[in-house]
């Protein structure tokens, strides 16, 4: 899943939404959108802007993360995977599932719009 950073990155350089949204010229609304769990696309104009204006790059303003989850959660909660593999499946989506022996660990790679589904499902 693709995350992105600018709510955090505002916070910690003390730029208000209303601030960064009259200097950028970009609509307040769409930094509100950015700074949301619901954000899933960015113009690469406005990708662009912002890194200037914050002077970073795009590593440090968006991040790829994959939801790992440890065997014994695993154990636990496998039978009901199936059922969330399925329903990505009606969305046209994939779930890749790769298994990591040096940590014992599973890696999902899941779409923007299960990933909170997912993510509870495990931590529960």
């Amino acid at each position: 899943m693709i995350v992105f950073h600018l709510k955090n990155l505002l916070l910690d350089k003390e730029i208000s939404f209303e601030d960064i949204a009259k200097d950028t010229k970009i609509p307040l609304e769409e930094i509100l959108y950015l700074c949301s769990k619901h954000a899933n696309k960015i113009n690469f104009n406005t990708l662009n802007t912002l890194c200037h204006y914050l002077s970073v790059t795009t590593n440090e303003l968006l991040s790829y993360e994959f939801l790992r989850i440890d065997q014994n959660t695993l154990n636990q909660k496998s039978e009901k995977l199936y059922g969330i593999s399925a329903e990505a499946e009606n969305l046209s989506s994939e779930i890749l599932i790769k298994i990591s022996n040096e940590s014992n660990q599973l890696i999902i790679d899941i779409p923007n719009e299960l990933y909170e589904r997912v993510s509870a499902f495990f931590t529960k």
